[in-house]
């Protein structure tokens, strides 16, 4: 009778162990599905931020394309204006300015003195 329940007890911690190993690869399996789910997510949302960041670049290569051509535009229109060439002023014309000037020039004198 010792003999069977020393096997029943060696049967029993057998199955014990098992069931502690079972347990703790049920534990491995457990924290590897939730670090798989969670490397799913971050790679999800990388996704979705890659995305976004292409989107935002394709935006502002167009918005950078069009800036570029209306500067073309700009460009072609200053161009194409007329460039005046300088005419020589008439003596007429050098008599007047001179004139204009001393008239101003004698003002700004008297009102440097009218202030000292």
């Amino acid at each position: 009778m010792e003999y069977i329940i020393g096997v029943l007890s060696a049967l029993f911690a057998v199955l014990l162990g098992l069931l502690g190993l079972e347990k703790r690869k049920a534990r491995k399996e457990k924290t590897h599905r939730e670090k798989a789910e969670a490397e799913i997510k971050r790679l999800h949302i990388v996704t979705k931020i890659q995305k976004q960041a292409d989107r935002v670049k394709d935006d502002l290569t167009e918005k950078k394309q069009d800036l570029d051509q209306k500067k073309v535009d700009v460009e072609e229109e200053i161009e194409e204006i007329p460039q005046e060439e300088m005419h020589e002023l008439s003596p007429e014309i050098k008599k007047l300015a001179t004139a204009q000037y001393h008239r101003t020039h004698s003002r700004y004198e008297r009102v440097l003195d009218d202030t000292d």
